[in-house]
């Protein structure tokens, strides 16, 4: 929820809307990559899972 704030803040101000687009996409592949090795250990399971609800940021873009 405050992800998508601060984002749709930062859009609204600066006019900016691909680099979020791409920092969001940026943070999915990283999300796959990690969740596809098969030992990681919870930690890294944990950051995994934590990018990937930065995932719904890109909300105020779509439906903005």
């Amino acid at each position: 929820m405050v992800s998508k704030i601060a984002t749709g803040t930062f859009i609204d101000r600066s006019g900016h809307r691909n680099p979020v687009v791409l920092l969001t996409n940026a943070f999915r592949v990283i999300t796959a990559s990690l969740l596809l090795v098969r030992n990681l250990p919870d930690a890294g399971i944990f950051v995994a899972y934590y990018l990937s609800g930065t995932s719904f940021v890109v909300n105020p873009i779509i439906y903005g």
